[in-house]
């Protein structure tokens, strides 16, 4: 069985997380796939960002929510990484796809809007962004708000949706869970994924692609449970385990 590995925020371990530099090496690096997190600007472009403020990863301040576009623009997101990384822009969500378009697992994660967002609007970008780069059949679209995940795949039934969690709960609260949000995986921290959990899912064709699964013991222990994907900070690490442990080609 062949487990799939995503590069979490990119190749983070190596290069500053959610940039073209990060998810270029994490293709370089041979993953098949990768992970990211997107916000929704203040003139409504969705943007490649983990964080909702910009002063830890750029040499800027303010919030991506409450900044235009071109404001973003101004400042470098690859500086604090080093020298090689300086003037690294913000990528938005189709310039991410852009890179990306030919992996064989896209994990967008989509973190929560503002209030004042037409949450319908933000939905249909999202759509189509994944449309026009002919990438439908290997998004997974995941999130810790469940609702939006709801509301998402409840207006576009074919893009696939995984629950985010990193909390400990039982089986039936995860096959509850599932259902209620109509969700098509489930994406635990990996210390809350337990072999329970995991043969259900496999039983019933839930996908599982726990996160930030970076050593050998949480690698093996995640292979035997019979996950889907693995998500991590050291794609290269990762495959090298699992080569040679029998879980990838």
């Amino acid at each position: 069985m062949k487990i799939n590995v995503l590069g979490h925020r990119g190749a983070s371990a190596y290069a500053p997380e959610n940039t073209a530099p990060a998810f270029k090496l994490a293709i370089e690096l041979k993953a098949d796939g990768v992970e990211n997190d997107i916000r929704m600007t203040k003139d409504g472009v969705y943007v490649v960002s983990h964080n909702s403020t910009i002063q830890e990863m750029s040499d800027g301040e303010g919030q991506v929510e409450l900044m235009t576009y071109n404001e973003l623009l101004q400042f470098d997101f690859g500086f604090k990484a080093g020298e090689k990384f300086k003037g690294t822009k913000i990528l938005t969500i189709d310039e991410f796809l852009d890179i990306v378009k030919d992996m064989n697992v896209i994990n967008i994660e989509m973190k929560p809007l503002e209030p004042c967002v037409n949450r319908q609007l933000a939905y249909k970008c999202i759509y189509e962004s994944i449309i026009a780069h002919g990438c439908m059949d290997r998004i997974i679209v995941s999130s810790f708000d469940h609702v939006a995940l709801l509301e998402l795949k409840e207006a576009y039934p074919m893009i696939k949706t995984g629950l985010l969690y990193a909390r400990s709960i039982t089986l039936q609260e995860t096959l509850d869970m599932v259902e209620t949000f109509k969700a098509d995986a489930i994406h635990p921290h990996h210390t809350v994924l337990t072999p329970e959990i995991a043969a259900a899912c496999r039983e019933k064709g839930i996908l599982m692609n726990p996160w930030t699964v970076d050593c050998e013991p949480d690698v093996l222990r995640c292979k035997e449970m019979g996950v889907t994907g693995i998500i991590s900070n050291v794609p290269d690490i990762v495959l090298k385990i699992l080569k040679e442990n029998g879980a990838h080609e």
